[in-house]
């Protein structure tokens, strides 16, 4: 597909894009702009079991450095 095709394709899709959380990205990075980002946003990105497993491992550490002191 060439250059120009492509950038049709992409404006077709975003002229049919009707959720606007995703035009408002769309429009900050065509504005050389990164969103600031909530930490709602990285919400699912790692399981819940990984999750309770650094926790656990960040309260050992704790203890061990109160315990160390």
């Amino acid at each position: 597909m060439s250059s120009k095709a492509r950038k049709l394709h992409i404006i077709g899709k975003i002229l049919e894009e009707k959720n606007e959380s995703v035009l408002i990205k769309i429009e900050s990075i065509l504005k050389g702009k990164t969103p600031a980002r909530k930490p709602s946003d990285y919400a699912g990105c790692i399981s819940e079991n990984k999750a309770k497993d650094l926790l656990l491992h960040v309260e050992n550490s704790r203890n061990e450095w109160e315990r160390d002191i």
